[in-house]
């Protein structure tokens, strides 16, 4: 019945504006979410009549084909386009498949009202920030204003080429905190970029017959070829050795050890087993058990963060949990989250956090109550 009623819900909205009594908030949103075609520069009242009637008749037959699946997604994240001149609303179990573009307008103030969220400030999303600490013990918090620092023979600069410190080091940790990211180029050209609570540890110039830096959290890293020696990323638990690639490590406490490679290959030990992986797979390690998955890999979801957009495929508490990293907040269950409610989709990690949790009301399946920087889940 839920199924039926959410259905009912959002097919109401798409009724409204096609009889001409949509409110300005909810054209607002059919407008910002992609749901119409563009159409001569997206002035929605130049569509004919006889257009109106063809688009209503294959919402109909679209929504009447998908109230009748069984599956318990709850995709909310995309407004897809049919064809070349019709809407096509795609209503999966529970809930929305949306999609945000990055550079979409933020949602109209009436529409805002109209959401079940009790936030007396807004949550802004995170940002460029970090704090490098080199080996005497002297630390810098690094500009917000700069994305990323190299680390050369006569010290260690911003990637415009301010420079940070002219000392000479052994090693270096830079970390990132809730609600950061940065970006780090080692001396050998190897770039990573640093998700939200994660650190690297690193020789501030390589020497000797490996390359060696440990990390914790999640980063994605661009190394540079170098037979002679090979790469090494430690982590608590797992080893991956490279000598030129491109893969992501996700080294989070608490979760598993994940490692995607995307080109090249690497390898990845535990105390137990070793295995070599190839583009397109993951291995992930989870109390010193190795699984190796070989197919239905996401890349894009993977390495969504180090390109500034989030992209969920999963149940609530995996999206949450990555949501909380990137807006440094505590998230709080009322009920327990039912593992087989999915959503799916992308979101500008641009956006306030406010902007995420609208969408995921729509489903009528979940509230969230925004208190300080605590969020509460509930049903």
């Amino acid at each position: 019945m839920k199924e039926q009623a959410n259905s009912q819900y959002l097919k109401e909205i798409i009724a409204r504006y096609l009889a001409g009594t949509a409110t300005a908030a909810e054209i607002e949103f059919l407008q910002q979410r992609d749901m119409l075609i563009d159409k001569d520069g997206g002035d929605f009242s130049k569509i004919s009549e006889p257009e109106k009637q063809d688009i209503k008749a294959k919402i109909k037959q679209r929504l009447d084909l998908e109230i009748h699946r069984s599956r318990p997604t709850v995709p909310f994240v995309r407004w897809a386009r049919y064809a070349a001149a019709v809407l096509v609303f795609a209503m999966v179990g529970t809930g929305i498949y949306y999609y945000s573009h990055s550079n979409s307008t933020r949602v109209n103030e009436e529409l805002k009202t109209e959401a079940n969220i009790t936030s007396p400030t807004t949550i802004a999303p995170g940002t460029n920030r970090a704090t490098i600490v080199l080996d005497d013990g002297s630390e810098y918090q690094l500009s917000e204003s700069q994305s990323g620092i190299i680390n050369e023979a006569n010290g260690i600069t911003y990637e415009d080429g301010n420079t940070i410190s002219t000392g000479t080091y052994a090693s270096a940790t830079i970390v990132v905190p809730a609600a950061g990211q940065y970006r780090v180029t080692l001396s050998d050209g190897t770039k990573v970029w640093l998700n939200s609570i994660s650190s690297l540890r690193y020789p501030v110039q390589f020497s000797g017959s490996e390359r060696r830096v440990v990390l914790s959290g999640e980063a994605y890293f661009e190394v540079q070829k170098d037979a002679s020696r090979p790469f090494i990323v430690e982590s608590e638990g797992q080893e991956v050795k490279v000598l030129g690639t491109k893969f992501n490590v996700s080294a989070y406490q608490a979760f598993p050890l994940i490692t995607t490679l995307l080109e090249g290959a690497v390898e990845v030990s535990t105390d137990a087993a070793i295995q070599k992986l190839t583009p397109g797979q993951q291995v992930q390690v989870s109390k010193g058990k190795m699984k190796l998955m070989k197919s239905s890999i996401d890349l894009e979801e993977v390495t969504a963060w180090k390109n500034g957009y989030f992209k969920f495929s999963g149940n609530l508490e995996s999206i949450m949990d990555k949501v909380a990293r990137w807006y440094d907040i505590e998230v709080i269950y009322k009920v327990k989250p039912d593992p087989n409610m999915t959503f799916e989709g992308k979101i500008s990690r641009d956006k306030n956090i406010e902007e995420i949790f609208e969408i995921m009301e729509l489903t009528k399946e979940i509230h969230f109550e925004v208190q300080g920087r605590s969020v509460i889940v509930m049903k």
